[in-house]
This record gives C-alpha cells, structure tokens and sequence, in this order.
C-alpha cells in the first residue's frame, strides 16, 4: 500500500515517522479500533511534543483518511442514538493532536511499566455476569467511535 505517515497536529511540517522510515510507524487494526505506534525524533519539535506528552499539555490523538464505497455501517440503538462504524477506510495520516476533535481519543507516551501493566491488564480474566457484558456493550461502540472516527 502507500506510505502511512504520522504528523503532530497534522501538521507535514512536524513529521514524526512514516512506514518507511527508521524506526518505523507501526499501525495495528484491532477490533476495537486502529492503535498506533509512531516513534518521536530527537529534534526540537520531536523533544517539545515528548516534554508535552509527559506533562499531559497533548493527550489526543486524530487521524486523516476517506471511507472507502460501502465502507460504513450506521445503526441506531434503543435510544436513538446514532453510531457509525466504520469497516473500510483509506489512511493518509495519524498523529497526536492538541486538540482532537473527538475527545475520547487518547495518545501517551508509554514506559515499560506501563507496557508490562496494560498486558497484565489484557490476561485479566473475563466475566461471564450477562449484566456486565451488556454494560461494556456501549463500551465497545465507544471504543469503535474511539478509534475511527
């Protein structure tokens, strides 16, 4: 495919990494969404976002791409509410942002503590309580809108 690209308030001026580039951006479709690693350059721009990163100043993060023909799906739920998923996109561009325009998108920079504690958190064990599972229901659209809109 064509080269992915990671810019800091999508700005091409403030280039973080591409797919292409050393180290790479690394792009992952899940289901509950695209996750995203872009590692940062040590310039000035690189070490300001990293210092704004670790004070929580950048905490969102936004993405540019087209719906690709056929590529959504929009349900409305029992009190509708209107959700749109989206199953096929293009990507040009994914980054942190200051001021996302979704604010439940999330960007951090991640420690090996953090690391080691999100994958203890992943083997945690699930629930089988029915209410929960409904509850997290609205949870997984949140996630979905979360990462693709």
């Amino acid at each position: 495919g064509s080269v992915k690209k990671s810019f800091f308030n999508h700005n091409p001026s403030f280039v973080l990494s591409t797919t292409e580039s050393d180290p790479a951006l690394e792009l992952k479709d899940e289901s509950d969404g695209l996750r995203f690693k872009s590692p940062i350059p040590d310039t000035t721009y690189g070490n300001d976002l990293r210092e704004n990163l670790k004070r929580k100043n950048v905490r969102g993060a936004s993405f540019s791409f087209d719906v690709d023909k056929e590529g959504e799906i929009i349900t409305i739920d029992e009190k509708d509410n209107w959700h749109r998923e989206i199953t096929k996109a293009t990507l040009y561009e994914i980054g942190p942002v200051t001021d996302p325009a979704y604010e439940s998108t999330e960007v951090s920079l991640r420690s090996v503590e953090n690391i080691v504690k999100e994958i203890k958190q992943r083997n945690a064990p699930k629930t089988d309580n029915a209410a929960e599972i409904r509850a997290n229901r609205g949870k997984e659209l949140s996630l979905i809108d979360r990462y693709l809109f």
